[in-house]
């Protein structure tokens, strides 16, 4: 029986761990072709073997990295249908202490680099007779906290990027951003870490009293990629366990 994503070709960014791992999963299980995009060529690789997709290393702050991946992605897949952006890094500093490359790090991968893959991929999108990007950017875009200034402020534009290029690319391309909570990924890992604030404090802080899990936000991009939301288009969903922050 085909998956819901049969004949489909995506990129994912970040595809090596966390959630962009558990959406090239959750893809390729669903019918797709998967380009996996990323800078850990090891993790990448075992991502590759297991769901038997094309890795492809890239830096997505880099404009040349990332056009010559879109174009082997391309190539790979026969074209472009699709576009996941799951790369993101996360600086925990209070603001005075943020320094600015540490403000040009984080934008250049959490804003920058969306922009940079859409811009490449735009061509081949424009091919499809209905593309679909979906936008992984973060609660702390909807409501900013301490000590994440310049993370929230990268979420925020990946925020107003989204739905900027849903008014301009439609109707045969829809964007979305999905708003993740606090996922158990390895980007916040110190979160349980010895030191860090642990379960209780999580607990205390989310509605549904648990963090949430990559292959939770997985099946949120695959509705959004897939036909059963073709009428959602610029929407930007919490998916965060209902933040009481």
């Amino acid at each position: 029986m085909p998956g819901r994503l049969a004949d489909r070709r995506i990129i994912v960014t970040g595809a090596a761990s966390g959630m962009g791992r558990a959406i090239a999963i959750l893809f390729a299980a669903e019918g797709a072709q998967v380009a996996l995009f990323d800078r850990d060529v090891r993790l990448l690789q075992e991502v590759a073997a297991e769901t038997g997709q094309t890795a492809i290393e890239v830096d997505v702050s880099d404009e040349a990295s990332v056009a010559a991946a879109v174009r082997k992605a391309a190539e790979a897949m026969g074209g472009i249908d699709g576009v996941i952006n799951a790369a993101g890094i996360l600086r925990e500093l209070p603001f005075d202490l943020t320094t600015s490359a540490i403000y040009n790090d984080v934008m250049n991968v959490n804003l920058r680099g969306p922009f940079l893959v859409c811009q490449a991929a735009l061509p081949e999108l424009r091919k499809a007779p209905m593309a679909t990007i979906v936008n992984i950017a973060s609660n702390a875009a909807l409501n900013p906290h301490p000590g994440m200034a310049v993370y929230s402020a990268s979420k925020a534009g990946l925020v107003g990027l989204t739905k900027a290029m849903a008014k301009e690319l439609g109707p045969t391309i829809r964007v979305n951003a999905i708003c993740p909570g606090i996922i158990r990924t390895p980007m916040n890992a110190s979160m349980w870490e010895q030191g860090g604030i642990g379960d209780a404090a999580v607990e205390a802080t989310i509605a549904l009293k648990r963090p949430g899990q990559p292959s939770e936000i997985a099946e949120v991009c695959l509705f959004l990629t897939a036909e059963q939301s073709s009428f959602v288009s610029a929407g930007v969903l919490a998916v965060n366990g209902g933040a009481l922050y």
